[in-house]
Parts: structure tokens; C-alpha cells; sequence
């Protein structure tokens, strides 16, 4: 489902203090969120990291579910559930 037409230049400043090394900001998903789905869409990131994508989620409505295989990057990501 595409919710609009957006432009393909994102830009948004950089995570400055990261708990991740691939950290992305959380304008990034939320704006690429945005253009894709509805409130109450389920989202899956298999990869996600420090959990950017929870609060990404909660801003949009969104129902999420992640996972990753770094531990130490998992405590964090459940911290921010």
C-alpha cells in the first residue's frame, strides 16, 4: 500500500550517541514507515538492532515485532518497549 508520493531524497541528520554501530535516526524509519503503511499495520524488522523501529512504531500506530542475533543489542531494544 502506498500512502503518497514522497521524495526518493532522504534526508535527515546523523544519530550522534549511538547504542548500535548501524544505528539509523528515528525520523529515518518513521518516514519510510509512514509511506507504506496504515495505523495498526504489523511490522517485522528481523535485523533490529537498538530498537528504532519500536519507536518509529509507536509514533505511527503501528504494531511491531523484531528480533537480532547480537544479545547486547536485543537488551537494548527491549529497553525501549
Amino acid at each position: 500500500m502506498v500512502t503518497g508520493v514522497y521524495s526518493d531524497v532522504l534526508s535527515y541528520p546523523a544519530t550522534v550517541h549511538k547504542e548500535h554501530a548501524a544505528q539509523k535516526p528515528v525520523e529515518v524509519y518513521t518516514d519510510l514507515l509512514r509511506r507504506s503503511t496504515i495505523p495498526g499495520s504489523l511490522i517485522l524488522d528481523p535485523f533490529c538492532g537498538s530498537g528504532v523501529v519500536f519507536t518509529a512504531a509507536k509514533e505511527l500506530k503501528l504494531r511491531a515485532v523484531g528480533f537480532d542475533k547480537d544479545p547486547n543489542a536485543f537488551q537494548i531494544a527491549r529497553g525501549r518497549v
